[in-house]
């Protein structure tokens, strides 16, 4: 079997360009934080010793990422030069996959409870895909696969992501809960679909957890070469813009993973040219040998800092209470509890108008109407075309074959359609309650401006979080409550009636219903999205309460700890605020340290 060239590999503690000092050096700055933050920040610990043994183990994440159907599994399989994760046109990817090299092929499911399971090639479907394994109640938590692939040697772990935005919200959670575990990403877009703003979305979220991103455009053979450098000119244009970099500047990987695959498992070389995934397996070879230990190094070291910081944050904020002087304490602790019941008022006040009902609402059902009207002719002539095609079948054979044509221009019709009402209401929402996220914000603002007069608390505004819900229920349910109508009609057209006259019987009941089923998913469209936008209220007021109570309770905690100090002996008092200031200390030499391993 054709595999892809081998990577030239570096292992990491390689003494060139200081491999083995900046390994050992981070190895040395981790475990001196770890002993700080284990006394006193027992909570963030766990994420020093998780970071060592990522470290110590050599292990980097490429993961594949971007929108359903755009071809990841196809992908991986193409480059690792076998076909062993399931593919299909639809969202299909339902849970992390995480190929690595072994000395012989080994496939390890591991669940929810922490139990794990060896299963067989055949057996992964059942694991990893929404068909076989749905809203994933076999509840997996990844699917590890060892492979004797040169392209996974040296540490390199390939990671197949569900694909985002599709109609399986849980999908997506698991894509953008594994990105902070991405050293370097393979961002997949399609040519046959431009940019969407979904994609732009996603594309944010991607950049917040890695710096170095191969943009890749697939499925160039549906598309003549003129069409597929249109498509090309497209994307670099949306990326420049996106980016605020030169669009010259963004390199962009053209190929087909299909063909790539195809000729991978016939050993066909010019079919493998055609496909142009060389070139991208060239730049990967070259990245994963010069720059993957950098990287690993530098991602490395700007999430120590990153915990480094907020364990210094805490520790300043302890040691500015426990400066106070009783008399001042008791003074902050009246002011605050005043200021409380004036935050509380307030919040009430914004609660009242969040929870009102929006005009959006009917926006939705005028675009279903307006859909339908325009869609259903367009759908319904190419029924008749395909419906054409099958003059040669029996009647079962031709309500078979009419069933999946309805199903398969439904879905197709209002996928399309449906991504794009739901970019259209997210975008409305969030516009519609800006002015009023900007009183939460200015709330919350308050809260911190007077708690600074007290401690100089530091917070995150409340602008950085999703408004509108993306947690859709819809899932499509096509022909299932009137199938078997449709079998028993078969049977009697069989039996009883001339082919010709069976034939246009079927046509006609086949038409009408695939009318009914065109606006029944259209109304259950409808229905879920209101159903979203109830949702995203009801969001947004929680998690406005919710921040309101968790700002005053974290500056009330600072002002109780400090009183209790106060009353405690001075010996106690004063060997706690000699630990936090030794902490702080500490904490702020490896903040400088770890930021100087980022560059």
């Amino acid at each position: 079997m054709m595999t892809a060239p081998e990577v030239r590999k570096k292992p990491l503690n390689d003494g060139s360009s200081g491999g083995m000092t900046k390994k050992a050096g981070l190895l040395g700055q981790l475990g001196k934080l770890s002993r700080l933050l284990s006394p006193q920040f027992p909570d963030l610990a766990p994420h020093i010793e998780a970071l060592t043994k990522k470290i110590q183990d050599e292990k980097f994440n490429l993961v594949v990422v971007g929108q359903f159907k755009r071809g990841k599994s196809t992908l991986v399989n193409a480059l690792i030069g076998e076909a062993i994760l399931p593919t299909a046109v639809v969202p299909l990817t339902s849970i992390v996959t995480i190929l690595r090299y072994g000395p012989v092929e080994e496939i390890i499911a591991t669940f929810t409870n922490g139990t794990r399971e060896v299963i067989s090639r055949d057996e992964l479907p059942e694991y990893v895909t929404e068909k076989r394994n749905p809203q994933n109640v076999r509840k997996v938590q990844s699917v590890d696969i060892e492979l004797p692939v040169a392209f996974l040697e040296g540490g390199v772990q390939l990671v197949d992501t569900p694909g985002v935005g599709s109609i399986y919200s849980h999908n997506t959670d698991a894509a953008n809960h594994f990105l902070p575990e991405s050293d370097a990403t393979i961002f997949l877009m399609t040519a046959d679909q431009p940019l969407s703003i979904g994609e732009v979305e996603f594309l944010r979220n991607v950049r917040e957890h890695v710096t170095k991103i191969f943009f890749v455009l697939n499925k160039m053979d549906m598309l003549t070469e003129a069409e597929g450098q249109e498509a090309a000119e497209f994307i670099r244009d949306s990326l420049s813009k996106e980016m605020s970099v030169d669009k010259e500047s963004i390199r962009l990987f053209l190929l087909s993973s299909k063909t790539a695959l195809k000729a991978r498992l016939t050993r066909d070389e010019q079919l493998e040219e055609k496909s142009s995934i060389r070139t991208l397996e060239k730049s990967l070879g070259d990245f994963l040998a010069g720059e993957k230990s950098k990287v690993l190094v530098n991602v490395a070291a700007r999430r120590a800092r990153k915990i480094a910081a907020e364990a210094s944050t805490l520790a300043k904020l302890r040691l500015k209470a426990y400066s106070e002087s009783a008399e001042s304490l008791q003074k902050k602790v009246e002011e605050f509890r005043n200021f409380r019941a004036e935050i509380r008022r307030r919040q009430e006040e914004i609660s009242r108008v969040i929870y009102t009902a929006s005009n959006i609402t009917t926006m939705v059902e005028e675009d279903r109407v307006q859909f339908e009207e325009r869609s259903v002719p367009v759908i319904e002539q190419e029924f008749d075309e395909i419906a054409s095609r099958y003059s040669s079948l029996t009647a079962s054979q031709l309500i078979s074959k009419l069933d999946e044509t309805i199903i398969s221009l439904v879905t197709q019709a209002i996928d399309k359609w449906r991504e794009d009402e739901e970019s259209k209401i997210r975008s409305k929402f969030n516009a519609a309650v800006a002015e009023l996220f900007g009183r939460m914000n200015d709330l919350i603002d308050d809260v911190y401006q007077h708690a600074a007069e007290l401690f100089d608390v530091q917070f995150e505004r409340l602008q950085d979080y999703l408004l509108f819900n993306d947690d859709s229920e819809f899932y499509y349910f096509i022909l299932e409550d009137i199938k078997p109508s449709l079998e028993e009609l078969s049977d009697a057209l069989v039996k009883r009636l001339p082919k010709g006259i069976a034939r246009h019987l079927i046509l006609r009941k086949q038409k009408e219903t695939l009318r009914i089923e065109f606006d029944r998913q259209c109304g259950r469209v409808r229905y879920d999205i209101l159903q979203r936008i109830d949702k995203s209220m009801l969001k947004l007021g929680k998690m406005f309460s919710d921040s309101v109570i968790d700002h005053l309770s974290r500056i009330s905690a600072i002002i109780d700890d400090a009183v209790a100090m106060r009353e405690a002996n001075s010996a106690e008092s004063s060997g706690k605020v000699l630990e936090y200031e030794e902490a702080l200390s500490g904490l702020t030499i490896l903040e400088s340290q770890f930021a100087e391993m980022e560059k």
